[in-house]
């Protein structure tokens, strides 16, 4: 291919097409400098693909409109290719567009549509008909792929270019490698943008990763580190960027503080010595400085000196400010109130006295923001949401959930990576777990301190493998089941977590399956009433993965799997 190609890998920040056309020009500029005769930016580039139904609104279509002029008007000497929005006897296309010239001289609509929970593109978009010609360009035949379009007929082609815009997940990583080496094309250029976006109840990142293929090996990549980057093909490195994850977090922490809030408010968090919140202030530090961050250690009576420990460590690591206090007055008068409505103390379970004080650190917090005039941190994992151990207006509440998409087996790996990064002990080792061949310790197990040696009731690593499966992974409860009644379970993975819990036993397995589904049941208000998620695997709570409140009747074949796995 004689094309000199430069890749436009654009972080894109959807709704603001005068700031995404301003970064377009610059690299137009750029890209003339270089001498090159083709620039190719992302998919949506223009609008972004998170507006929601912005679609729908008509002077929003008429300025994308107003910018496929201003772009192709840039276009001299140099064929540029972009994505955006065209539209046509009244219907709205997803397209691709590329001008040459001052004129545009190709448009192509994508033709499969994708409705994965964060585009929603039926809902928008037409199909386009099926696939033109492709372009003919410097003798060069091109054909175009948009977002999650498969690759028909690409071997007939000099050259492909990828246009997309899809979001990243854990679970994607190597895949578009993978794919490619097995279509094992003459070459495909695929840019993908980069940076963050927002559908409401999730934030979503694009890591970038833009590369270029050569009979399916990768021979140049740009960062796949959610940045902006751009470079003429040939002076491309490879840069897979380490603790991904991690990076992808703080990424998303410092693009919802600058987009959302830009008016650099206090970020406010309780700071309790345990591993979630540990976690998140660490994040919250590297996304938007220590200078920012109000840590308060709400005390009760149950909490142990070590945790107080933990989080005065914490912060002083981090170099954020911590105030500390007890909230055992507040409690008191919580509970002197309600019998002065004829609620007696000793009449109130257990679970009162527990939510009363978790709820009290929910009102302080939101207290101590309006007074700082800042925004609340939410600290509650994957776990936790999806069991609904969380109180609402106590522990649920908060501005983002960074780490309301990752399990807590995640987070144990995840404070390695940043104590790793920072080069000491910011996350306090006695917080995770020593795991052994057929055994698992801890200093200090994962407890919300409530009460009396009070420990969390989540069977740590199988609960987690389990609620991946039921959301993420969307494996019916009943293959489960088979799974477990024909041994495979057993002899997976899991096999030693199921021991490890006695639940190779099948009472004890069948109570421990319906405590899970029922609690995720009825947290379903919860979740519905819940913070935005960081979007990192293919289906996080929020956006994607559809729920609705109520109860569904089991299966026939649950309940002959129950009765066979009871039968033993």
């Amino acid at each position: 291919m004689s094309l000199k190609t430069f890749i436009a890998q654009l972080a894109v920040e959807a709704g603001h097409l005068n700031e995404n056309f301003k970064q377009m020009s610059e690299l137009i500029a750029q890209a003339k400098i270089e001498q090159a005769e083709l620039i190719v930016f992302p998919e949506l580039c223009v609008s972004g693909s998170c507006v929601g139904d912005k679609w729908y609104k008509s002077e929003f279509l008429r300025d994308l409109e107003m910018y496929n002029e201003q772009i192709a008007a840039l276009s001299e000497g140099i064929a540029v290719v972009w994505g955006n929005v065209i539209e046509r006897e009244g219907k709205l296309y997803n397209a691709v567009l590329c001008a040459l010239d001052k004129q545009i001289i190709h448009v192509e609509c994508k033709k499969r549509l994708c409705d994965d929970g964060i585009s929603s593109e039926h809902r928008w978009f037409t199909a386009g008909e099926a696939s033109s010609e492709g372009l003919m360009l410097n003798g060069n035949r091109i054909q175009f792929v948009i977002g999650s379009e498969e690759f028909d007929d690409a071997k007939e082609y000099d050259l492909v270019i990828h246009v997309d815009a899809s979001a990243w997940s854990l679970e994607d990583e190597g895949a578009y490698d993978a794919k490619m080496k097995d279509l094992s094309l003459k070459k495909v250029i695929h840019v993908q943008c980069a940076g963050v976006q927002n559908t409401g109840k999730n934030v979503v990142l694009f890591d970038g990763g833009s590369a270029v293929y050569e009979n399916g090996i990768c021979t140049h990549r740009l960062s796949d580190g959610f940045v902006q980057e751009s470079a003429l093909i040939g002076k491309c490195f490879d840069h897979k960027i380490k603790h991904k994850l991690m990076n992808g977090l703080v990424t998303a922490i410092r693009e919802f503080d600058r987009q959302t809030l830009p008016y650099g408010p206090k970020w406010i968090i309780g700071l309790s010595g345990g591993l979630d919140s540990s976690v998140t202030a660490a994040l919250l530090s590297m996304a938007v400085g220590s200078k920012r961050i109000c840590a308060y250690n709400l005390a009760t009576k149950y909490n142990s000196e070590n945790t107080k420990d933990n989080a005065s460590k914490l912060a002083e690591a981090l170099e954020i400010e911590l105030r500390n206090g007890y909230i055992s007055e507040v409690v008191d008068a919580t509970v002197k109130t309600a019998e002065i409505y004829g609620y007696k103390e000793e009449n109130m379970a257990t679970l009162v006295h527990e939510n009363i004080q978790a709820r009290i650190r929910g009102h302080l917090l939101s207290t101590f923001a309006q007074i700082e005039n800042g925004v609340i941190m939410n600290n509650g994992n994957k776990i936790e949401v999806a069991l609904g151990y969380a109180t609402m207006y106590g522990d649920s509440i908060g501005a983002i959930g960074p780490i309301g998409d990752l399990t807590k087996v995640q987070l144990f790996e995840l404070s390695h990576e940043i104590n790793d990064y920072f080069g000491k002990e910011v996350i306090p080792e006695r917080l995770l777990p020593v795991v052994n061949e057929d055994s698992m310790t801890w200093e200090m197990a994962p407890s919300a301190e409530l009460r009396e040696a009070q420990y969390d009731p989540m069977k740590w690593f199988y609960h987690d493998w389990l609620i991946d499966q039921l959301t993420n992974r969307n494996v019916e409860v009943e293959q489960i089941m088979e799974d477990y009644l024909s041994g495979a379970l057993m002899n997976s993975s899991m096999g030693r977590w199921l021991k490890y819990y006695h639940l190779d036993e099948g009472k004890r397995f069948i109570e421990d399956l319906e405590w899970v589904l029922r609690q995720m049941r009825v947290a379903v208000f919860k979740r519905v009433q819940g913070v935005p998620i960081v979007k990192v695997t293919r289906k996080s709570f929020g956006t994607n993965y559809q729920e609705v409140q109520g109860t569904c009747d089991v299966s026939m074949r649950y309940l002959k799997l129950k009765e066979e796995i009871l039968r033993g």
